[in-house]
């Protein structure tokens, strides 16, 4: 799992748990479910569907894919979130071949693209 602290776009610092976004093995990007609205429910509406979520830094993080599909109002603040963490992954790897191979968040040639909504 990696984990990234994003940097308040808006001028707003909001706190560190709020901007925090992990990226699974399997290329799920979860964020605070506070980015959807209300914690306590964000996080019951998860229940229903069985979506998997993370417990960290004592908040609840839920996959930004759903939330955007069922809280659009933070499809912007998501999207501002994802690219962020991308642009530090590609930093970090230093190779754009490397990053394709490891990511597949690009969606190039025929590869799934997981983050295909934030753009």
């Amino acid at each position: 799992m990696l984990w990234f602290c994003v940097r308040s776009a808006y001028g707003v610092q909001a706190p560190v748990w709020k901007r925090s976004i992990a990226i699974n093995r399997q290329g799920t990007v979860f964020v605070a479910a506070a980015v959807g609205g209300k914690e306590k429910e964000v996080s019951i509406s998860t229940l229903s569907e069985r979506i998997p979520v993370l417990l960290c830094f004592d908040h609840v993080y839920v996959p930004m894919a759903w939330m955007v599909e069922h809280f659009p109002r933070c499809k912007a603040r998501c999207r501002d979130m994802v690219m962020a963490a991308l642009t530090a992954i590609q930093r970090n790897l230093n190779c754009r071949d490397a990053w394709s191979h490891v990511s597949y968040f690009g969606g190039h040639y025929g590869e799934k693209s997981y983050l295909g909504y934030a753009s």
